[in-house]
């Protein structure tokens, strides 16, 4: 068993995640003699503050995310909440929360319009999954396999573009259970082997978008269409595409996607056809 308390501190205050207690708001002006402000029972395992709200994942009971206003510390109150399946580690970045959910991947929730939130977004993983960091439009998560590096780019697409496989010592696994990253160095601590260090040199995350049509700087498509009552017949070089009704002719179109940089991963893509002739019935 894993006993876990989670700590956030901001300006003078403390705020306080035991795991089977609940959350407890502290003064701590005076270092030496904190001040109880305010004291909430639940089943914690992280809370972040961000704002005016304390975001609080209650994965062993109740199975949500749960948001608090804390803009008045001695009165805060739960704002809203949301079911999560077994929610873990969260981090905020801008209008999001991105959330480990054990075995349920990253989920990724929308907090633009508190208190009303939305789950906008969802990343599979392997294995378990119990914490997240965020630095660099990079999302850095953790647990049974390793770390997980996941790029940023659309906050409701986060892509999966490297694993670090966490090692065994002799018979114990390895589980990476916090991450933190401060420049190219990201620290690691291990459930069962201690901690790592590692370094890493990771180009900038930034968007690219290529039009890959042919004419405009661009001379890498190929089409054709197959024609089920003539199937030896080769139709590349016509100039127009043809489909009919009942598969009997059915177009195909080739990319070459060499221009594209190594290492990218699409977000989103978009075809666009044109009509020479209309149909005299519908195409399904």
């Amino acid at each position: 068993m894993c006993i876990r308390d989670s700590l956030d501190i901001v300006g003078n205050l403390l705020f306080w995640a035991a795991q089977y207690s609940g959350i407890s708001i502290y003064d701590v002006t005076n270092p030496t003699s904190p001040q109880l402000l305010r004291f909430r029972r639940c089943s914690p395992w992280v809370i972040v503050v961000h704002g005016d709200y304390a975001y609080v994942s209650d994965g062993d009971v109740d199975n949500v995310l749960r948001i608090y206003d804390v803009s008045y510390p001695p009165a805060a109150w739960k704002a809203c909440e949301l079911p999560v399946i077994m929610p873990r580690g969260l981090v905020v970045e801008g209008n999001y929360v991105y959330i480990t959910a054990l075995r349920n991947g990253v989920r990724v929730i929308d907090i633009s319009g508190l208190p009303r939130t939305a789950e906008v977004g969802y990343r599979e993983m392997p294995g378990e999954v119990v914490s997240a960091s965020f630095a660099d439009h990079r999302l850095y998560v953790s647990g049974e396999m390793g770390l997980h590096i996941l790029e940023v780019w659309t906050p409701q697409q986060p892509m999966l573009v490297y694993t670090w496989p966490a090692p065994a010592r002799g018979s114990q696994r390895g589980y990476v259970v916090k991450s933190e990253v401060q420049g190219n160095i990201i620290y690691l601590l291990d459930r069962f082997n201690g901690f790592y260090i590692l370094r890493a040199s990771l180009p900038p995350v930034s968007a690219y978008q290529t039009y890959l049509q042919e004419g405009v700087g661009y001379a890498g498509t190929a089409d054709t269409y197959m024609f089920a009552w003539n199937p030896t017949r080769t139709a590349g070089e016509e100039s127009t595409l043809t489909m009919t009704t009942g598969n009997i002719r059915s177009a195909l179109v080739r990319f070459d996607l060499s221009p594209v940089p190594p290492g990218a991963f699409n977000v989103r893509a978009s075809l666009q056809l044109y009509v020479t002739q209309a149909p005299a019935n519908p195409i399904q």
